[in-house]
């Protein structure tokens, strides 16, 4: 299993609420970035320029698949917000 780097990618448990982020899953095959940036809500998880919810696994369903979802503060570069 791969792990995360703590320089890049982070725990989705330490996710900050209402701020743009981009999420990713890790695996054995690497690292697979969302293309869309993402919000935490109270709720739940949000596409930031939509405003539609999305299911974002926990860490304790995404380990049984040999996987971790993992999060990082979006960039206006990475998040495609710049144009």
């Amino acid at each position: 299993m791969r792990f995360v780097s703590l320089m890049d990618w982070q725990r989705i448990v330490t996710a900050p609420l209402d701020r743009d982020l981009e999420l990713a899953v890790i695996d054995d095959d690497g690292t697979h970035a969302l293309i869309f940036p993402c919000q935490r809500t109270e709720t739940g998880w949000l596409k930031s320029g939509t405003r539609q919810e999305i299911y974002v696994p926990t860490d304790a369903l995404a380990g049984l698949a040999r996987r971790q979802t993992a999060m990082r503060i979006a960039s206006k570069k990475r998040s495609g917000l710049t144009r």
